[in-house]
């Protein structure tokens, strides 16, 4: 996620997140089709169909997607809120400095999720 960030700057990068409830196995880079790249992202769907495929025979399933910033901090802005899948976790990449945010959707209310990485691999 961070590589893929640094190099769709200044453009934003998204992505799709597998795995389990309890562990995210897999960050499937994506292709923006958004007409303004630099402020929002549209997953293509060839990608979200190729994660979902990959997913189902690896017995994993999507768990949630990511998506830089690459000007502003890891927190959603409106058009994020309003997207959001609900209960799929969402990874907001601050390509500026390397860090990375998650928050979920829950009903009405979008909340940070506290994640444990034991095994990075960018």
């Amino acid at each position: 996620m961070l590589s893929h960030a640094a190099t769709a700057r200044p453009h934003e990068a998204c992505g799709v997140l597998l795995g389990t409830p309890q562990r995210i196995t897999a960050a499937r880079a994506g292709h923006n089709l958004a007409t303004d790249p630099t402020r929002t992202f549209i997953l293509d769907a060839r990608s979200l169909l190729t994660a979902d495929t990959l997913a189902r025979h690896s017995g994993a399933a999507i768990v949630g997607f990511y998506h830089s910033h690459p000007a502003s901090a890891p927190v959603p802005s409106l058009s994020d809120r309003a997207t959001m899948w609900p209960a799929h976790l969402q990874a907001i990449v601050d390509a500026r400095h390397a860090a990375i945010a998650w928050w979920r959707r829950d009903e009405d209310r979008i909340a940070p999720v506290l994640m444990m990485i034991t095994d990075w691999d960018d």
